[in-house]
């Protein structure tokens, strides 16, 4: 049986406070519980691969599943740090020349991949290892996301914005 939803809904208002420990709580368990999931998943993915088409897209997965992992993490640090223009706006600054990075390395390893010659340069697994090599370029990038999410323990005196008592 289909319930029907109520004709109105109330939004309910939650205290700034509460919101950001229920985003952090379910960050927490997304970003403890997703990666070994997604391990898990890569890897039936490329123990199934046969075809050149079917290891194209387990790195495709790859890729998406990095990609997911670390624009979590990477709102989790713009919530963390929304009441610090200063520090925001220069951590948006660094994620934005990161990613032209990355899609300038990967353009550098393979810079034939936007002409005509690109499958007669490097063949028909140019798709999997561009987005091999992007994914490979986001692990890291993932961990220096997770020192401002997760803060870096006390003492460390160049932890700077991600130490653990920034925000």
């Amino acid at each position: 049986m289909i319930y029907p939803l109520p004709q109105s809904r109330r939004e309910v208002s939650m205290h700034p406070t509460a919101r950001s420990i229920l985003t952090a709580a379910f960050a927490a368990f997304a970003l403890t519980a997703a990666p070994a999931l997604a391990q898990d998943a890569s890897d039936a993915c490329w123990d199934k691969a046969v075809t050149q088409r079917d290891l194209t897209d387990c790195a495709a997965r790859d890729m998406d599943a990095a990609e997911i992992q670390m624009n979590t993490l990477y709102a989790i640090v713009l919530d963390k740090f929304r009441g610090d223009p200063e520090t925001l706006g220069k951590i948006r600054a660094a994620q934005q020349a990161w990613l032209a990075f990355r899609e300038a390395h990967v353009a550098a390893v393979y810079p034939k991949a936007d002409t005509p010659d690109a499958q007669y340069e490097y063949g028909s697994s140019l798709s999997m290892c561009m987005a091999s090599v992007a994914a490979n370029l986001t692990g890291p990038r993932i961990a220096q996301l997770r020192d401002w999410a997760d803060g870096i323990p006390e003492g460390d005196v160049c932890a700077g914005s991600r130490g653990s008592t920034a925000n």
